[in-house]
């Protein structure tokens, strides 16, 4: 979930004209090249928008070496240290769908530089805006009711702290701390969005494939209608968020269970859509 409001904040960022989703890359973070497999580097074709929508040919992961920087996970300027100077290897060309958790590091970075300031901060002052405060990418904000994550090891459940997810370089794909609540209020801003084309985030509602990835979110058919959706989850957790704005109908899903695990991601699938088919037919 957290990659949807790190869209949503580029997409309002876009609205307000301090960017372009069609910037190049190269524009933003100079000091990042994407190398092809002819040692090319094609950073320079690579719009925002492509990161947005998983197309710029990224690995999965890549490789994350903070020692390089002097860095830790938790340096609230990682992102910015990182994205200095870093060459990544790219697993396809620009405009292969590639779902890689660093296109969004890298757009997390692109806030930092637009903002001038941290990506928690930055995200802070924006959700703060939006009425949804109560969200949060730092944990050192969580109060003592805040969920742990859990996960089966062994026939033993076990409660995890905030690790690498929780983390200021993993802000931006899978940072974000937030309630059921929470996420269903964003989605209500999403689909509120989708019926008002002068609201910032209308053009991430307004998908331009038939199926699969959006400006964020993942474009789907759900009750015989367009779909807004994303699912996924770390160590300990699970979630889901759909939006149908047709049908005016928003479901927000959040749960243990391990993201990691594919039997675990079945299960939350599963249930979303029995959850679903129980909803009475809206028009």
């Amino acid at each position: 979930m957290s990659k949807l409001f790190t869209a949503a904040r580029v997409v309002s960022l876009a609205a307000a004209g301090r960017l372009s989703l069609d910037d190049p890359l190269a524009g933003h973070l100079p000091g990042v090249r994407l190398v092809d497999g002819a040692g090319v580097d094609r950073s320079g074709e690579v719009r925002l928008r492509c990161l947005l929508e998983h197309r710029a040919g990224l690995p999965r992961q890549g490789d994350v070496d903070l020692t390089r920087v002097g860095s830790a996970w938790d340096d609230p300027r990682v992102l910015t240290r990182m994205t200095d100077a870093w060459t990544i290897p790219l697993d396809g060309a620009p405009g292969d769908h590639r779902y890689s958790n660093l296109n969004y590091a890298l757009l997390g970075a692109v806030v930092e530089r637009v903002e001038g300031a941290p990506f928690r901060e930055a995200m802070q002052a924006w959700l703060d805006g939006l009425g949804l405060g109560a969200v949060t990418f730092d944990p050192a904000r969580l109060g003592p009711d805040a969920a742990s994550g859990q996960v089966e090891r062994d026939g033993r459940v076990e409660a995890l702290p905030p690790a690498w997810y929780g983390s200021a370089w993993a802000a931006p794909y899978s940072g974000a701390w937030a309630s059921a609540r929470d996420l269903a209020r964003f989605g209500e801003l999403l689909l509120r969005a989708a019926l008002d084309p002068a609201d910032p985030l209308h053009p991430m509602t307004q998908l331009e494939v038939e199926r699969g990835h959006g400006l964020g979110p993942v474009v789907g058919t759900r009750l015989g209608a367009r779909s807004l959706e994303h699912d996924g989850g770390s160590p300990g957790f699970l979630a889901c968020l759909v939006v149908v704005p047709d049908r005016r109908l928003v479901l927000a899903l959040a749960c243990n269970g391990d993201g990691e695990v594919r039997a675990n991601a079945l299960v939350l699938q599963r249930v979303v859509a029995e959850l679903l088919a129980e909803t009475p037919e809206r028009r």
